[in-house]
C-alpha cells in the first residue's frame, strides 16, 4: 500500500504515529501534516517548515534531573535545529540557490615607484594620499 504525502512527512521528520496510537501521540495533528503540505508545493520547502514548526515547539523542553535519573530534554530542540540547517540546504538546492562554493583569490604585486601611473592618469588629484586613487586592474 503506497504511503500518503502526510506520511511520508511525517516519517521524514521523525513524528511517526505510534503503533496503536493516533496522531494526538505526536507534535503534529493529521490537519497541521496536511496544511504543511498544501502551503509549501515543493517537498523539500515543506520539510524545512515542518523543522521549523518542530524546533519551535521543542524550545520550550528543559532537562529534567529527578532522583537518579537524567532527561536532557534541550538536547532535542539542538537536534532539531541542526536537522532544519540541513533541510535549509536541501530546499535551497531544489531551488537551483546553492552551488558549489569557490573562492577565489587574488595575488598582487607590489610596483615599483617607476612604474606606478601618475595620480592624474586614472583621476586621483596630485599629492593625494595613494589609497584613495583609483587603481586599475589589468
Amino acid at each position: 500500500m503506497p504511503s500518503s504525502q502526510a506520511d511520508k512527512l511525517r516519517r521524514k521528520i521523525g513524528e511517526d504515529v505510534p503503533s496503536g496510537g493516533t496522531a494526538d501521540d505526536t507534535l503534529f495533528s493529521d490537519e497541521e501534516i496536511q496544511e504543511i503540505l498544501d502551503e509549501n508545493p515543493i517537498w523539500e520547502s515543506a520539510v524545512r517548515v515542518a523543522w521549523e514548526t518542530k524546533a519551535t515547539r521543542l524550545s520550550n523542553l528543559t532537562d529534567v534531573n529527578e532522583g537518579g535519573s537524567r532527561r536532557p530534554l534541550s538536547q532535542l530542540h539542538d537536534k532539531a535545529l541542526k536537522q532544519l540547517e540541513l533541510a535549509l540546504i536541501q530546499e535551497r538546492r531544489a531551488l537551483g540557490e546553492v552551488g558549489v562554493v569557490t573562492k577565489v583569490h587574488t595575488i598582487a604585486r607590489r610596483r615599483r615607484a617607476a612604474d606606478a601611473p601618475k595620480a592624474t592618469e586614472y583621476g586621483g588629484a596630485p599629492g593625494s594620499p595613494p589609497w584613495h586613487r583609483p587603481y586599475p586592474f589589468r
